[in-house]
């Protein structure tokens, strides 16, 4: 089962921005998204059978969004969500599936 990770993080310069327009589908690894100026959800991600957590972490500024199709199935893993963007980042997520389901924003901004 091998991990899946997409990075877009160069730092505190506040470029990398992460657009996933297809599912992403692992046959239990994990799946790893990291930006700098948010992550935009258009596909599923599903870590099969296999216990592999999904990991999605923006770090400078920007949303993390996921659109009504976009659910995120860990399966038997865990979901972890932390923007720690500038003030006003918001997480607006439609689907969670997991066992364990751990969504963090740093920052003045919306959770829904």
């Amino acid at each position: 089962a091998l991990p899946v990770s997409i990075t877009a993080d160069s730092g505190n310069t506040g470029n990398g921005a992460i657009t996933l327009e297809k599912p992403v589908t692992t046959t239990g690894g994990s799946i790893t998204l990291t930006a700098s100026t948010g992550i935009d959800l258009n596909g599923q991600l599903t870590t099969g059978a296999g216990a592999g957590d999904i990991t999605l972490v923006n770090n400078v500024s920007g949303d993390i969004t996921a659109a009504a199709d976009a659910t995120m199935n860990a399966g038997l893993g865990n979901i972890s969500v932390t923007n720690n963007g500038t003030a006003g980042g918001k997480i607006v997520l439609q689907g969670l599936d997991g066992t364990g389901i751990h969504v963090e924003n740093n920052v003045s901004g919306v959770t829904t």
